[in-house]
């Protein structure tokens, strides 16, 4: 059982890595595993979390057969999340995502509001980030709180040292606007 969840955490690396049919090869190895069993232990939630952020990566990039294992996947994030409070954060964020890509904005902006405040009771600052990254960089590009939420994003990034994603912040921090990072550097 443990190499199933492990191959989530390899979906997740090859995913970081661009190489989108090797995580598509070990989500769909995880999913399966992952559908078989019961959420019982803390050590697995990257299991969880990879096969979900794989299948959301390949919707988001456009690939509409992922849809389908995207929204399995955040459910059995989210019933994980039931058993195991710690990944709340992940499995709104996850949510969050799906909403969007889905096109129910308010629904996604909802739900990374419930994975910071999450976050922050859980004190994750990596989650914290992640959910004013992804709220940031789905907002309107004029939309005052957009900024806001990209630069909190870039502040604690740099402050946790999280190299990935800062980088993946100052990529949504829009050039034409002039928006200049102001954290320092990690």
């Amino acid at each position: 059982m443990k190499r199933g969840f492990a191959s989530g955490t390899m979906a997740l690396a090859h995913l970081r890595r661009h190489d989108n049919e090797q995580a598509r090869l070990a989500a769909q190895w995880a999913a399966t595993l992952i559908a078989q069993s019961q959420p019982t232990a803390v050590h697995i939630i990257d299991g969880y979390a990879g096969v979900a952020e794989e299948y959301l990566s390949l919707w988001e990039a456009g690939d509409p057969a992922a849809a389908r294992p995207a929204l399995q996947a955040c459910a059995a994030l989210r019933q994980y999340a039931r058993a195991i409070p710690i990944a709340r954060p992940h499995a709104w964020l996850c949510e969050g995502l799906a909403a969007q890509l889905a096109g129910h904005h308010r629904r996604a902006l909802a739900a990374w509001d419930k994975s910071l405040a999450a976050a922050e009771r859980l004190a994750m600052p990596c989650e914290r980030g992640r959910a004013h990254y992804q709220a940031g960089r789905h907002l309107p590009a004029a939309h005052p709180s957009r900024l806001a939420h990209l630069t909190r994003a870039g502040e604690i990034f740099a402050d946790i040292g999280a190299l990935h994603e800062l980088a993946q912040v100052q990529a949504a921090m829009s050039p034409q606007q002039g928006i200049e990072p102001n954290w320092p550097a990690p």
